[in-house]
């Protein structure tokens, strides 16, 4: 066992890294909690497989809010030229970069940084882009998907927890005056889970989530050119078998 497995092994993580040796790292969530990024990966690849199984090596991806890195080291394992994963936590960067000390992916690269202060002229833009489990941790997630949508060049992926939706029509500006609803957020405090430092909370204390409806309508006006809904397996976590949880696909065209 190299030292940097054994460092690893000595930690508990929040995603179950299977590594080189056969070990797996031990969890500091429930197990069933943890089927969560068995769902997401089984959705992720359902698409992207369709789109990249040929051409691996020369697709590019990011991973927005890679935590410890779990989903851009599989897409590295893919072969992709190049996979770059990026989180605003000094822990979740260091994890990943450990992680990674075992698996010795030459085409991965993790950068600690907020997504807004993304600099598209420096990055570029990238085949894939992924934003799992963020979006619903934001107080501007309109934001974060026009940052995704600028940095895709062909799919985004984005996964997230759904609030209800409310439609119909408000006053807008006078009782006779009215305006079409298309989708509505929920606003969540997360300030308890930010007390006990909580490191899938969000960054600051108010979250908006999105209903369906509202991320639907949000990524057409960002003109995605096609928009798809993902089935999840009958086997999924529960939250993706009873819709409160999604992931959908912003295709863009050249």
């Amino acid at each position: 066992m190299t030292d940097a497995e054994e460092a690893v092994l000595k930690k508990r993580w929040f995603y179950k890294f299977k590594l080189p040796s056969g070990n797996e790292t031990q969890l500091y969530v429930d197990e069933g909690l943890a089927k969560i990024h068995e769902s997401r990966e089984k959705m992720m690849f359902s698409v992207l497989s369709e789109s990249f199984n040929d051409s691996w090596n020369n697709t590019t991806c990011i991973d927005l809010a890679c935590h410890q890195g779990y989903y851009a080291t599989r897409l590295a394992a893919k072969g992709c030229k190049k996979v770059m994963g990026i989180d605003a936590g000094r822990e979740n960067i260091e994890d990943a970069n450990l992680i990674n000390s075992v698996y010795k992916y030459k085409n991965l690269y993790f950068s600690q940084q907020n997504i807004f202060d993304i600099d598209l002229n420096k990055t570029g833009q990238f085949d894939i882009v992924i934003m799992f489990g963020l979006l619903y941790h934001l107080e501007n997630p309109i934001g974060a998907l026009r940052v995704a949508k600028s940095l895709t060049k062909k799919i985004c992926l984005i996964e997230t927890q759904t609030a209800p939706n409310i439609s119909g029509v408000i006053d807008w500006g006078t009782d006779a005056n009215k305006k079409k609803m298309f989708g509505s957020f929920s606003i969540i405090d997360e300030t308890y889970e930010n007390s006990l430092n909580n490191r899938e909370a969000n960054l600051n204390n108010i979250s908006l989530v999105p209903s369906l409806e509202a991320l639907i309508h949000l990524m057409k006006k960002l003109n995605f050119s096609e928009i798809k809904i993902l089935n999840p397996s009958k086997n999924a976590y529960e939250q993706f078998q009873h819709g409160n949880r999604i992931m959908i696909a912003g295709y863009v065209n050249d």
